[in-house]
């Protein structure tokens, strides 16, 4: 009889598993398309080739060659592909219910109506129209609950602290990568361009933390303070917290190691 009752309990528990598994990738999917994941990356993309073009034209750089970058460009930044690396990390990262949290707050009015506002400030005018009027944002809100409140948000989701790793991996990885293709005895040890890097870290972080708290005067402009509150409560969440960190990890990785491929072409 207890023979029996275990195997009913195993095979119960199976069928329960199975059915999380298949379908949590569904899950994954969903926040993907919701939280415009794909289209932010394509976005990034169009930047990425622009500023390879304007760095061209004021170098004097050739046509075809630039071409050529931007289809390896085109290749690397896959907006498909980084999306799927994305989602898989999403899906081992997370469990079913910190996903259908994100979900929750995704299909939420005012989660549907900041993934807009996201999406809007992705694009190269907008952020053109950022920098243009970034001293005055600054202005506005410097001594205000307001400018606290995009700090706390900063912090929630630790996105100036994504932003230093990212720039100083990446200028790392461009010149480990530049310098490994110079045949020169004397070029510096990793260690040694790591450790000049790292002394960069301070200004990198003032820039980077001026950077995003502009981005976020600015795209959320429209946003009443007890919008944000409501934000900054779903970014602290487990399930949002969570989703963030492994979002903005799994870019960076993709950026570096792309960036590195880059400079490797060049």
């Amino acid at each position: 009889m207890l023979e029996r009752l275990s195997l009913i309990l195993l095979v119960l528990f199976c069928s329960q598993l199975y059915a999380i598994e298949t379908i949590k990738p569904k899950l994954v999917d969903e926040l993907i398309e919701l939280a415009g994941i794909k289209y932010q990356l394509e976005q990034i993309t169009v930047q990425i080739k622009e500023g390879v073009s304007q760095g061209a034209r004021d170098s004097g750089g050739y046509k075809t060659e630039v071409g050529k970058l931007n289809d390896t460009i085109d290749d690397l930044f896959n907006a498909e592909k980084v999306s799927r690396d994305i989602a898989f990390s999403l899906y081992k990262g997370m469990s079913q219910n910190e996903i259908q949290q994100v979900l929750h707050w995704l299909t939420s009015p005012l989660g549907q109506r900041i993934t807009q506002l996201e999406n809007e400030a992705s694009s190269s005018s907008s952020y053109e129209h950022m920098l243009a009027i970034a001293p005055e944002l600054q202005s506005r809100y410097r001594g205000t609950k307001r400018l606290q409140m995009l700090n706390e948000l900063d912090h929630s989701i630790q996105a100036t602290q994504a932003t230093v790793e990212l720039a100083l991996n990446t200028q790392l990885a461009i010149a480990v990568s530049v310098l490994s293709l110079q045949e020169n005895a004397d070029s510096p040890e990793y260690e040694d361009i790591r450790a000049y890097i790292e002394k960069h870290r301070p200004q990198v972080l003032a820039h980077a933390n001026y950077q995003i708290v502009t981005s976020f005067m600015y795209t959320y402009m429209s946003l009443t303070e007890d919008e944000l509150s409501e934000y900054i409560e779903f970014a602290r969440s487990e399930g949002g917290a969570k989703y963030h960190a492994i979002y903005i990890n799994s870019l960076s990785r993709v950026l570096v190691s792309s960036f590195r491929a880059i400079s490797e072409y060049i």
